[in-house]
């Protein structure tokens, strides 16, 4: 009898076992897991489906679209006449090493084309800086009854991670205009490698208080012919702080996105000048230069 019971114990765990597939989407069970690429480093602008999470493989950090919680953003046709532009919520559910799952709800306006940078709906937490950028489908008024449904709803999102003494950032490359990639004021101090061959940038700023956030962009994205070749290189700085001391540190940088690149149209390795410019207002004049020999 002992003999029979202990079978049927085994016989019990192992269709538990089985029927606790790994694959079950934390989010939402009735969906297959995502299928979102990963996404390389902080600052990389990214989609996530409803029910779906996408991970950011440079921290392990998991980001899943739990559901929209309200959606009143001004419908187009653009003819509609609103009082108020009208704004999106959607909740989020943050997973990371470090801390338990966090659920967060982060908002846009309606009315508006994609924002590029964080704004003062960007949701600060966790050391994270997450901003919704954009959330399609976008309200509309359909043109005759009975069009079809719109399509499942997609949230684009940058989040940007607080640059402490030992993080090191990875590089962006896009084809943004410099105007996008300025951010709130610093001045670069100096520019040199580490010994561990990462970018460290000297930085100062007001502050003492706060949050920081920054975040190391090459633009365009394709070298400039000379010899050796040349890299644009903007520091974006995301200042959420009152104070007004002034503050000296320096945010250190992978490179590797940039050396890939260069082998990757070249198929060899050379040297590298990278142009690190420092804050501007409209135009980017001022910079410091820096040679990479790998």
């Amino acid at each position: 009898m002992a003999r029979r019971l202990l079978v049927a114990l085994v016989a019990l765990t192992l269709i538990l076992i089985q029927c606790s597939d790994d694959s079950v989407n934390p989010i939402n069970p009735n969906q297959t897991p995502q299928q979102t690429p990963p996404v390389p480093g902080y600052g990389t602008l990214f989609e996530i489906e409803e029910g779906r999470s996408a991970v950011i493989e440079s921290d392990d950090l998991e980001i899943g679209f739990a559901r929209v919680v309200a959606d009143s953003r001004c419908p187009s046709p653009s003819n509609v006449v609103c009082l108020w532009q009208g704004e999106a919520t959607i909740e989020l559910l943050i997973n990371g090493p470090g801390f338990d799952s966090t659920t967060i709800s982060v908002s846009i306006e309606g009315l508006i084309g994609n924002l590029r940078m964080p704004n003062d709906r960007s949701v600060d937490t966790l050391g994270y800086l997450i901003t919704l950028v954009n959330l399609d489908p976008y309200p509309e008024i359909p043109d005759h009854p009975g069009d079809p449904e719109p399509g499942p709803n997609v949230a684009r999102l940058l989040v940007l991670k607080k640059s402490g003494p030992d993080s090191i950032g990875v590089v962006v490359i896009n084809n943004a205009p410099p105007e996008q990639l300025t951010g709130d004021p610093y001045t670069l101090k100096r520019v040199g490698f580490d010994d561990d061959g990462s970018l460290g940038i000297t930085i100062s700023y007001g502050g003492g208080c706060g949050n920081h956030y920054w975040q190391l962009y090459m633009s365009p994205s394709s070298f400039f012919e000379s010899f050796p070749v040349q890299a644009n290189l903007y520091l974006y700085h995301y200042d959420d702080d009152p104070c007004k001391a002034i503050v000296t540190t320096t945010v250190r940088f992978d490179i590797s996105s940039i050396t890939d690149l260069y082998f990757e149209m070249y198929d060899r390795h050379d040297p590298i000048i990278l142009n690190i410019y420092d804050w501007f207002d409209e135009i980017p004049s001022s910079r410091k230069r820096v040679t990479y020999f790998p």
